[in-house]
C-alpha cells in the first residue's frame, strides 16, 4: 500500500537522524512488514475504543487532504487536539506554505498507480488492512 511506502520514509529518516544503524531492533519487521504494521494499527485502534488513547490526544487526517486543503486540515488538526493558534500562527504556516517552490524541495511523491485485485501481494496487504482504513476511514488509492 502507498501509505506503508510513506510509513517507511517518514520513519526511516526519523530513525535515520538518531542512529547509525536506523533498520536494527525489529524496525524492518514491524514497520516494513504490512502484517507487524497492521497489527500496530489494530492496537491503537484498541486503545482509541478502550479509552486507552484519550479523544482529544490524537488527530487524524488523510495525507490526500492536508496536501490538496493544507490550512483547514491544521485547523481540524489544531481542533481535535483542543489546541488554540493564534491568526498571526496560522498565517505564518500559509506564508511557509506559499513559499515553497513547486517541483522542488518537498514535491509529492509519485507512486506507481497499479490495480490491488491485479498484484496478489497488494491484494493480501489490503484485505490485512481492512479494518485500519475501515476505522480511519481511508479511501482506496484508485
Amino acid at each position: 500500500m502507498t501509505s506503508g511506502d510513506s510509513v517507511v520514509n517518514v520513519l526511516g529518516t526519523a530513525y535515520y537522524w538518531r542512529t547509525d544503524d536506523p533498520w536494527s531492533g525489529g524496525v524492518v519487521d514491524e514497520w516494513v512488514m504490512a502484517d507487524k504494521r497492521a497489527e500496530l494499527w489494530d492496537r491503537v485502534i484498541e486503545w482509541i475504543e478502550n479509552g486507552t488513547i484519550a479523544a482529544g490526544s490524537y488527530a487524524n487526517c488523510l495525507y490526500q487532504e492536508f496536501m490538496q486543503k493544507p490550512m483547514e486540515t491544521l485547523s481540524g488538526i489544531y481542533r481535535d487536539l483542543g489546541l488554540d493558534a493564534t491568526p498571526e500562527a496560522f498565517e505564518r504556516m500559509r506564508a511557509y506554505l506559499d513559499s515553497r517552490p513547486v517541483g522542488g524541495q518537498g514535491a509529492a511523491h509519485q507512486y506507481e498507480k497499479r490495480k490491488a485485485a491485479v498484484d496478489a501481494v497488494a491484494a493480501a496487504e489490503r484485505a490485512r488492512y481492512a479494518r485500519y482504513q475501515r476505522y480511519f476511514k481511508i479511501p482506496d488509492e484508485s
